[in-house]
């Protein structure tokens, strides 16, 4: 019984071990797995933060793409904006020359609708003589990566949906999207401007033409060039007003080198127009420029066969004006149909009164020149008459003069008192027309028999004045001063007679107190050329300045010659030799407070 309940204890005993035994590997179990559980969960929050920090991270990089997006949006909206409201042309395309995008601005130069050109080759863009040298360069560029595709600009020829052509401004650069390579063009249609230039080209080279030209029939081949080739027109003619038949004769008819129209040319030169007939005589009539789209289908053009037969289209004409008389008609002519233009006509109808006011102008410088030349014969002509007929007068007038003085030397005291009264006034009358005729001789001399201009001492000549007059200034007692004279070109013979005539003229008109006579002169830097005033200034009777012009001329005397002898011609004489050195004289006076004559001679 006893050994029953030890085994029972032993067994109890050992089942406890066992428990124990498994409660300490249960515990280290329990330790082990709170340890991993611990770890695993030291690692979820270390992996937790990590996500946390990488969302962060995320939320950042889509916030900061999104802002990207929006800004490449944004910048997009404005590079359409640009695009789309840009003045030129933009087109872009791909290494095959595909066009792979455009503007609004190029689809309105070339008449396209974007549709029609995506897609297309770019060389429907370009007149068919363009297209293989655009092809050939961009060819070249790929191959080489050098030639003339690229460039800040150039002037190249476009091509619009209707087929007309026209000049544009091309810049060309090349963008590398991805790997494909795409070139990006941008284009500006400089029609207008270019047309500007050339009609004002064609203004100025017309102004110069009549600038330099002495004729009409010098200047109209040069003009009819100008306009033809700053204006690409082939033919241009010239038809000049035949007023004796009332018809247009043609002047001139000109033409481009490379252009042959030898039909046209030859009936233009033949044919005379009637008012209101072919181009011309409509343009006469109306007095107005005209415009024909086409001569050939014109029903008022005679020379229409002709025309098309060397393939002339389009034409225009304006008048030659001088106000509202037309003077002539000016015609031109291509190959081409061309639309009307009245900007044209109008800059054309300023171009006619320009020729009209040449025309008018060497029409009034031919007849100048007439009145002139025979001005200058009429004036040769009675210098010579002049001269010859006061040297031949001398003679008899002598003859006359010494039988005078004999009758009243032999006869006076002898005859009655009214003898000797008509012998005085005879010896009287022969002496004053000795001196009329002497100082007429002189006048005329003036100008037969003067000398060429030379450096000439002024004070020089009037010392030899005041020699002539030594006798004269005796008897007034005159008082000469003056100041230093210069020395200029002039005649020295005739500026001592212009001191001499005008002292003299000092002395002969004084008061009652002696003659005082001042001469001076002085540099003027406001005449053109520069020139000497000199000053010769009196104190005598003075002039009314009513007769400040009158007195320069011939025979002109404001005295009786019992008040003042002379003959009238002294200071006539003053103002020759003044106007042949290219001075001029006047005078400055008032009655009773003297007079101060002026005159001006060339420095140089």
């Amino acid at each position: 019984m006893k050994g029953d309940t030890t085994n029972e204890l032993e067994r109890l005993r050992a089942q406890v071990e066992a428990l124990q035994q498994l409660l300490e590997v249960h515990e280290r179990a329990v330790v082990e797995q709170a340890g991993r559980l611990e770890h695993a969960l030291a690692e979820r929050r270390q992996h937790t933060e990590i996500l946390t920090r990488t969302n962060q991270g995320l939320e950042r990089e889509i916030a900061e793409r999104k802002a990207a997006e929006a800004a490449v949006r944004a910048s997009e909206a404005k590079l359409r904006a640009i695009l789309n409201t840009a003045v030129d042309g933009i087109i872009s395309i791909d290494e095959r020359g595909i066009i792979v995008a455009l503007n609004p601005a190029a689809q309105h130069i070339f008449g396209y609708q974007e549709t029609e050109l995506l897609g297309a080759n770019v060389s429907l863009l370009m007149p068919s003589p363009h297209r293989e040298a655009h092809d050939r360069y961009l060819a070249d560029y790929l191959r080489t990566g050098q030639g003339k595709i690229l460039g800040l600009g150039r002037e190249v020829v476009g091509r619009r949906k209707d087929g007309s052509t026209f000049l544009m401004h091309l810049a060309v650069s090349e963008v590398h999207p991805g790997e494909s390579r795409v070139f990006t063009g941008i284009i500006r249609d400089i029609t207008v401007s270019k047309q500007m230039e050339r009609r004002l080209a064609a203004q100025h080279a017309v102004t110069r033409v009549l600038a330099e030209a002495a004729s009409l029939p010098e200047a109209t081949p040069r003009i009819l060039q100008a306009v033809c080739e700053c204006l690409e027109w082939d033919v241009g003619a010239l038809w000049k007003l035949d007023r004796s038949a009332n018809v247009l004769r043609c002047l001139e008819v000109w033409r481009l080198p490379t252009v042959q129209v030898p039909d046209f040319e030859r009936v233009t030169r033949e044919t005379t127009f009637a008012p209101q007939i072919g181009l011309p005589g409509r343009v006469w009539s109306s007095g107005q420029a005209a415009w024909i789209r086409d001569v050939v289908r014109d029903t008022n053009f005679p020379r229409a066969p002709f025309a098309a037969k060397d393939g002339l289209h389009g034409a225009f004409g304006f008048p030659i004006h001088l106000g509202e008389e037309v003077l002539g008609v000016i015609e031109f002519f291509s190959h081409e149909i061309r639309q009307p233009d009245d900007d044209l006509l109008r800059m054309f109808g300023a171009i006619g009164s320009q020729i009209g006011q040449f025309i008018e102008r060497k029409r009034a410088e031919e007849q100048l020149r007439q009145t002139s030349a025979e001005l200058a014969r009429s004036n040769a002509d009675l210098q010579q008459f002049a001269y010859v007929a006061s040297h031949d007068l001398q003679e008899p007038l002598r003859m006359v003069a010494s039988y005078l003085q004999l009758i009243q030397d032999r006869y006076q005291g002898k005859l009655d008192r009214e003898a000797d009264e008509f012998i005085g006034y005879a010896v009287d009358g022969a002496r004053h027309m000795r001196a009329l005729i002497n100082d007429l001789l002189a006048y005329a001399r003036l100008g037969a028999k003067s000398k060429p201009l030379a450096p000439t001492d002024s004070s020089a000549a009037l010392d030899r004045a005041l020699a002539n007059l030594e006798i004269a200034v005796e008897e007034s007692g005159a008082v000469i001063t003056r100041d230093p004279l210069p020395t200029l070109p002039a005649d020295a013979v005739q500026l001592a007679q212009l001191f001499q005539n005008l002292v003299a003229n000092a002395i002969k008109f004084r008061g009652p107190q002696p003659p005082r006579v001042h001469v001076s002169a002085e540099r003027s830097t406001e005449a053109k050329p520069v020139a000497w005033v000199f000053f010769v200034r009196d104190n005598g009777i003075g002039i009314e300045s009513e007769y400040f012009e009158r007195i320069f001329g011939l025979f002109q005397r404001l005295h009786t010659r019992e008040q003042y002898p002379g003959t009238g011609l002294g200071l006539a004489m003053c103002k020759r030799i003044v106007e042949r050195h290219g001075g001029r004289i006047w005078l400055d006076s008032k009655p009773g407070e003297g007079t101060t004559f002026f005159f001006s001679l060339p420095a140089r």
